[in-house]
């Protein structure tokens, strides 16, 4: 990047990465297919990290992944429910249809 000197940070929180080598990928797995970074404040794992020449950014990172993990809901919100049992009936009931015509 520029003259001064750059870091690494996750793209997620802005925590600080290290690296964690060559990762093999799933469909060729002999094939090297990215180098891995891993974050140690929030565990993302990837080839993706940014490189930042100012300390600003990452706080700013820091600061936009802690309001949004705390906002989010780790449940299904009460409108989405109907839907889900609906949706779960209807596989039910195609699955049962399925068996009893392969008899």
């Amino acid at each position: 990047m520029g003259g001064g000197r750059s870091f690494r940070v996750c793209p997620l929180c802005g925590g600080e990465v290290e690296y964690a080598g060559i990762t093999a990928g799933y469909i060729f797995p002999g094939v090297n297919t990215a180098q891995s970074y891993v974050c140690k404040r929030c565990g993302y794992t990837g080839a993706l990290v940014l490189e930042v020449d100012s300390p600003e950014l990452p706080r700013l990172l820091e600061r936009e992944y802690l309001e949004g993990k705390a906002a989010q809901p780790s449940h299904i919100p009460g409108r989405w429910t109907g839907l889900w049992r609906l949706l779960l009936v209807l596989f039910l009931a195609s699955l049962l249809y399925t068996l009893y015509a392969a008899l």
